[in-house]
């Protein structure tokens, strides 16, 4: 307890000192891949991060505009990530780097929920140390996190734009996929809640692959959409589906 006194990036709410914590999605991840070289030996140095009992992480929950949901700010054991979690490097659908996705694998819930999702974070000082100990050529000149949020959304940008336009929608036929997920929903009801859960249909990932399986029938080439893309179709057409019950 003396030494967590003494400790400066110990905090209460990792939310309100963000100076010191870092995002494992959104600055670690691609500031890692970018300089290993490769999304796997990112997404596996992170996990062995995260499992070392030094590292301090925690976790907040944040709504659909991304503002904190109050009384939502803990952190995490180290146990969770041995155990429990499981960090994918999902390719993105316009074509740019792979993006991390955080899954808990025991309960299998997604992490990304009608109204928002979890957001986790590691210390600054433990990230620095790993970058220290297992890849000094990170460390001798790492960007501060706010570089890396500006420069992520350019990069995307730019692949969009010279993106051929037979992208995933042209490909793809979402009106049906819609309608099918929908029928889906009305007959067995929201997937993220408990009541309605059955095997097969307990997350976004489950929907996802109901609707990536229904799009191959359809599609002339038997080839359905990226699962990243679909996930993000299914976590708007719950929003919507619960929008019109309410």
């Amino acid at each position: 307890m003396a030494q967590a006194k003494t400790d400066p990036t110990r905090i209460d709410d990792p939310s309100k000192a963000s100076s010191n914590w870092l995002s494992i999605v959104e600055d670690v991840f691609p500031r890692w891949r970018d300089r290993l070289g490769s999304s796997k030996d990112a997404k596996d140095e992170l996990k062995a991060l995260l499992c070392d009992p030094e590292t301090r992480s925690a976790k907040r929950r944040v709504n659909a505009s991304g503002e904190e949901i109050p009384s939502t700010s803990s952190f995490v054991d180290t146990w969770f990530w041995r155990d429990r979690a499981r960090l994918l490097a999902v390719p993105d659908a316009d074509g740019g780097g792979d993006h991390l996705v955080v899954e808990d694998s025991t309960d299998y819930v997604d992490v990304y929920l009608p109204d928002g999702h979890w957001e986790f974070y590691a210390r600054v000082v433990d990230v620095e140390r790993w970058e220290r100990l297992s890849f000094p050529m990170i460390a001798a000149s790492p960007p501060t996190p706010r570089k890396e949020r500006k420069l992520a959304p350019k990069k995307k940008r730019r692949k969009t734009k010279q993106a051929p336009r037979a992208g995933a929608p042209e490909q793809h036929d979402w009106e049906e996929g819609k309608l099918f997920v929908m029928q889906e929903f009305k007959t067995r009801g929201n997937p993220l809640d408990k009541n309605n859960q059955t095997e097969g249909w307990k997350s976004i990932s489950d929907v996802a692959r109901l609707l990536i399986d229904h799009l191959e029938k359809l599609s002339k080439d038997g080839i359905g959409p990226e699962m990243s893309t679909a996930r993000g179709k299914v976590s708007g057409w719950i929003k919507e589906f619960e929008r019109k019950r309410s």
